[in-house]
């Protein structure tokens, strides 16, 4: 996996980049670590890696590695993992489903679950209001 512009590894260009930002460096190295970054995938199984990190300006610090698969047209999300820095916490209760955003897109127009249980239990999951 390389930077298309650089030739270099994403999460090591980002992390140069943050050699003087030590707490959006730390996010970015435990979602690299905990998704396994460079661990090699299967041969020939059509799998891919891609990296994204984010500081909003409310101080918050994400870092997200998604792993896909690829079968023709079709792209399938294996997992996301994400390491999320969110300074103070106003309310820990509250969270957002804003980074699961991306994963839907005119291809999946709603979730897919593997089962009716997986499902059912993600029923409050899926509606979003727009925020105000």
């Amino acid at each position: 996996m390389r930077s298309r512009t650089t030739a270099k590894d994403p999460v090591a260009l980002r992390l140069e980049l943050l050699t003087k930002q030590p707490r959006e460096a730390a996010v970015v190295r435990l979602a690299a670590e905990k998704a396994g970054w460079n661990r090699p995938f299967p041969k020939g199984k059509g799998r891919a890696r891609g990296f994204a990190f984010h500081r909003a300006q409310t101080n918050t610090r994400v870092a997200m590695v998604s792993e896909v698969t690829l079968s023709g047209p079709t792209i399938k999300v294996e997992r996301v993992v994400a390491a999320v820095d969110c300074g103070a916490a106003v309310n820990p209760d509250v969270g957002s489903g804003g980074d699961l955003f991306p994963l839907v897109s005119k291809r999946s127009p709603e979730p897919q679950f593997t089962s009716e249980k997986e499902r059912t239990a993600n029923d409050h999951r899926c509606a979003h209001e727009p925020y105000r």
